[in-house]
């Protein structure tokens, strides 16, 4: 029932705004294969729209991926429906495309744009700690995304404060983030009495919060790897066993810091898809 109502309001919404450029997150064929029907559709359109699939440069291990993809025919309905494939990284760090099986025969749809980091600005260090009402020289902030997963990380900070005892030599924040099951959340709260430590569920300018720190200790996800460059902050990232175990214990082949200008090079792109006769377009990078 839910997948039939997912591919109803996509479909709908397709054909009511005929669009000229249709970029898909992550999945390619949807959750559930909700987006086939659009993507059929729009194929047999005389003017049909560029269709995009646009991936983090990390989804999973690489056989999870692939396995998964398979599954969902999801390699057939990017070579059926899909006129380019953006990588939101750089090759020199992690080559998705290769280890994804995006090489072959799909590596002239395949674009690295660069990291997608936010622009926003974000409040000032100082303006920012006094509206927190930080006392201490020094703040640490945790931060686990969505929440869903960050307990166990955010519990195992709240027990080294603990071994700290009196002696804390900063504060710190906790974002537990809208997902995190309440009780963990209250869990949190309950270790942080007596303790230099507030957790909060969700922070509204999330970006100047985390511009205030002096560390940040976060998940390792995309986004907050990401702010916390762009920040030029500490971080101390949390990685999963998982994660730990699928690292390359190589350095990456390029020095220095990664792109960042992914939006602006994703914009230029998709402009140049909608714009240009589709013979043109391979000469664009």
């Amino acid at each position: 029932m839910t997948k039939a109502i997912r591919a109803s309001i996509i479909l709908d919404a397709a054909e009511i705004f005929r669009p000229h450029l249709l970029l898909v997150d992550y999945i390619p064929t949807g959750v559930w294969g909700e987006l086939l029907p659009t993507l059929q559709m729009l194929k047999t359109r005389p003017a049909a729209p560029k269709v995009i699939l646009g991936l983090r440069d990390i989804l999973d291990a690489p056989e999870v991926t692939r396995q998964l993809w398979r599954d969902q025919s999801a390699y057939e309905a990017i070579s059926a429906y899909y006129d380019e494939v953006f990588i939101y990284g750089c090759q020199d760090i992690f080559d998705t495309a290769s280890m994804y099986g995006l090489d072959g025969s799909f590596a002239p749809m395949v674009t690295y744009v660069g990291y997608l980091c936010s622009e926003e600005p974000c409040r000032p260090r100082e303006e920012m700690r006094k509206e927190l009402r930080v006392m201490n020289d020094k703040l640490v902030v945790a931060t686990g995304g969505g929440g869903y997963d960050a307990y166990r990380m955010m519990h195992t900070c709240a027990q080294a404060l603990n071994l700290l005892g009196a002696h804390v030599p900063f504060e710190a924040i906790f974002v537990a983030g809208p997902l995190m099951d309440p009780a963990h959340r209250e869990s949190l709260r309950s270790q942080a009495d007596h303790l230099p430590l507030r957790v909060v569920n969700v922070a509204e300018d999330d970006r100047s919060v985390l511009n205030a720190a002096d560390v940040l200790i976060g998940m390792a996800g995309y986004n907050t790897l990401l702010e916390a460059i762009r920040l030029k902050k500490r971080i101390a990232p949390a990685l999963a066993e998982a994660i730990l175990d699928n690292l390359d214990a190589g350095p990456p082949s390029s020095a220095g810091l990664p792109a960042m200008d992914g939006l602006a090079n994703t914009v230029h792109r998709m402009m140049t898809l909608v714009q240009r006769p589709a013979s043109d377009l391979a000469a664009v990078g």
